[in-house]
């Protein structure tokens, strides 16, 4: 089957080049369509062998996709942003899926890195799908076309295909300014469009992202009311528990995460957040159980829930080792955090965790014994969390270094 990628685009010069060379490959063509931009997008996404579109911008992100959509050709399309890449060992799913499919259209996990990197989102988005002519976007913002394949008798069929989306890294977001462009947005659409519950829970979202907690809670009351979508309905609940989690309200919290359990119960989310409000309210049996509860379900790849990375696995592991701590079973939480971050060799707090298991020691005497421990504890971590932050990690690492393990700290910070 031949595909072609659509993407829309404006002022995207640092990323369009990179995410065409992902993808161009495995792809009959790509089409972008500028919404106006003044930087080299337009050059470098010809350069690197797209068609250019013009598509004048109306403040709506369907008008704009769909106006893409209107000039394709080929039978299959794959949506992208300008800021996305097809990561690699992706391509070869890609064919097969239009080799021998299965399904009309097909969700697509996009795995987003937030603010510094620390944290992935983690969302299912039909990406990849037949086009048909009566099947087009619908929403001016965070656009969505798997209603109108549903409304068409067609369900979007999960795939194992992967996009990475770098738009949500914190200096990405400042220079764009995406938190006004996308609430000034949002204000419109659900002022033109009242019972649109989704845009009601995004609108909601980029509130609680804002901390206004009154305005969060006021559009997830009309995201409540007007709700027919029965998938968002977990994901209302589980941001009112963010809320009353930022307005320090952890009661209120866990009833909320225990409503948003309720209507997704294999959802590690939820679970992981009532652990966390548990323990800050030093309820550390019910915390306990609950991080078990949220490793028991684990990495969830499969599911359709949008969903931060870590809940059923490291963040977890975290809150389990952190509860420990304050029960004051220090050897215990020392062993949680060293198990999990061998795992997980790239959380930072985790490797905090193991840190706080040394407190009153000598950073040496620690790096020796962490060596017993784990015999390959400077490779992970000088791989994974990169140079010594601190004078005491400075030591360890210079301990290490001594023996061969790690390249040598060249500069003591402070």
């Amino acid at each position: 089957m031949r595909c072609v990628v659509a993407m829309i685009a404006r002022n995207e010069e640092e990323t369009i080049g990179q995410c065409i060379e992902s993808v161009k490959p495995w792809v009959d063509g790509i089409i972008v369509g500028d919404t106006g931009s003044t930087d080299n997008t337009r050059r470098i996404a010809r350069e690197k062998g797209a068609v250019v579109i013009d598509i004048p911008w109306t403040d709506d992100f369907s008008a704009a996709r769909n106006a893409v959509l209107d000039s394709v050709v080929t039978d299959w399309v794959l949506v992208m942003d300008a800021d996305e890449e097809l990561p690699p060992g992706q391509g070869q799913i890609l064919r097969e899926l239009l080799t021998r499919p299965t399904s009309e259209c097909y969700d697509v996990q996009i795995l987003s890195p937030i603010g510094n990197g620390a944290t992935i989102n983690t969302a299912w988005v039909t990406r990849l799908f037949r086009l048909y002519p009566h099947i087009r976007y619908k929403g001016a913002i965070h656009e969505q076309i798997s209603q109108s394949f549903i409304n068409a008798g067609m369900v979007p069929a999960n795939s194992k295909l992967q996009l990475w989306h770098w738009g949500y890294m914190d200096r990405v977001w400042r220079e764009k300014n995406k938190t006004a462009r996308n609430r000034h947005l949002l204000l419109n659409q659900v002022k033109d469009h009242p019972d649109d519950s989704y845009s009601w829970w995004q609108l909601a979202v980029s509130e609680l992202n804002e901390e206004n907690w009154n305005g969060a809670k006021a559009a997830l009351e009309q995201a409540r009311q007007h709700n027919m979508i029965a998938g968002l309905a977990p994901l209302i609940e589980y941001v009112d528990a963010k809320v009353a989690w930022g307005e320090q309200d952890f009661r209120r919290a866990i009833v909320a995460t225990q409503r948003a359990e309720s209507l997704a119960s294999q959802w590690a989310d939820p679970i992981w957040l009532r652990g966390e409000m548990h323990r800050a309210l030093n309820n550390w049996a019910a915390a306990e159980i609950a991080y078990h509860q949220a490793l028991k379900l684990g990495f969830q790849p499969e599911s359709a829930l949008t969903h931060e990375a870590g809940a059923g696995t490291y963040r977890s592991w975290y809150g389990l080792g952190a509860t420990y701590l304050s029960r004051n079973e220090q050897r215990r939480a020392f062993a949680t955090f060293a198990v999990a971050w061998q795992k997980y060799p790239y959380d930072v707090m985790l490797w905090n965790g193991i840190c706080m298991g040394f407190r009153g020691q000598l950073a040496s005497d620690a790096a020796l014994e962490l060596l017993e421990i784990i015999p390959n504890v400077a490779e992970l971590r000088t791989k994974h969390l990169g140079p010594p932050r601190n004078n005491w990690e400075w030591v360890m690492w210079k301990v290490w270094a001594d023996k061969g393990l790690c390249p040598p700290p060249f500069l003591q910070v402070s």
